[in-house]
């Protein structure tokens, strides 16, 4: 590239800006220049090309047919400048996200670990909240996104997307299998977590088999991550998102003795003001993509599956899937 065919930017600048707003007191208010200063900028081009890419008509100016070619080039390559420098900016940005303590540990951090070598996929940090945190506020001064369990029904002054919807099934340990083998009253502890005692209740009604259990005892937790390791270690039996156990139901470190399966109506939304990052985008795509696989249709199509292996294959209720 021979420099010396090219003017100097700041004046270029200044030449798009003028052709822009076919105005010189205008383009000298958006760079923040004089009036004066932009007609130097356009006199330099002119006299480095040697011809007119300005004419006047009483105090307005008009571009000249070689003028209105070479603004189209221009911002064209303004545009091309400006997205080069901004992959420079892109390259080191760090994205800071919060999200619920065991959504983030069971599946969004999973998901970012296994693209983060992936080209252009971009740097994160997630901090964990409380698994009851359910205000829908975001602190953009901290956080770029956040991830929010519920309904989907936030301030309309965010962009909100599904990442998973929760669909419920009861998981027990396989040593606590054989209570189930029978058809008589089954008598078991519950875990749960805190403010979740409802989901108990809600399967068993939608399952029809609210009679055939006689809770014992019930154990309380703060997060469903400990709730669920509390199933795994035998305290007893728990209704749970299928999406934070799927990788125990592949191994068989967890079993479901009903195929009975229930959206709940809601879910996990990723939450970001609508003039986000850009890079939030190629991350919301890879986090859905991959999460989809981990619902309800991924873990019946798993031949590793150890809900098929023991002849309960899930059913799901459509009256309310949302």
């Amino acid at each position: 590239m021979d420099w010396t065919n090219i003017p100097p930017l700041y004046a270029l600048k200044a030449f798009e800006s003028a052709a822009k707003h076919q105005s010189f007191t205008l383009a000298a208010s958006e760079l923040f220049i004089s009036q004066s200063a932009i007609s130097k900028h356009i006199n330099t081009i002119e006299i480095f090309f040697g011809r007119k890419l300005f004419y006047r008509k009483g105090p307005k100016v008009f571009l000249t047919k070689e003028g209105e070619s070479f603004a189209g080039d221009l911002r064209h390559a303004f545009e091309i400048l400006s997205k080069a420098c901004e992959n420079i900016h892109r390259a080191g940005k760090v994205l800071t996200i919060s999200s619920p303590y065991t959504f983030s540990i069971r599946q969004f951090i999973p998901v970012l670990r296994k693209y983060k070598n992936q080209d252009g996929f971009p740097i994160v940090t997630v901090e964990t909240i409380n698994d009851e945190c359910s205000y829908p506020t975001i602190d953009s001064k901290h956080h770029d996104a956040t991830v929010k369990y519920g309904d989907g029904k936030f301030s309309n002054e965010w962009d909100c997307t599904l990442l998973s919807p929760e669909c419920l099934i009861v998981v027990v340990s396989p040593k606590l299998l054989h209570l189930f083998e029978k058809d008589n009253r089954i008598r078991i502890d519950l875990v749960h977590v805190k403010s979740r005692e409802l989901d108990w209740f809600f399967w068993c009604e939608e399952a029809r088999l609210k009679e055939r259990f006689q809770v014992i005892n019930k154990y309380e937790f703060e997060s469903m991550d400990s709730a669920i390791n509390a199933v795994i270690k035998g305290l007893g039996i728990a209704v749970v998102d299928i999406g934070m156990v799927y990788d125990e139901l592949i191994d068989g470190v967890l079993l479901t003795p009903f195929k009975c399966a229930f959206y709940s109506g809601k879910g996990y939304y990723f939450l970001k003001s609508s003039d986000g990052a850009n890079d939030l985008s190629s991350l919301l795509e890879c986090v859905k993509l991959d999460l989809s696989s981990r619902g309800l249709a991924g873990l019946c199509l798993n031949d590793k599956c150890t809900v098929n292996n023991h002849n309960c294959r899930l059913l799901v209720s459509e009256s309310v899937n949302k």
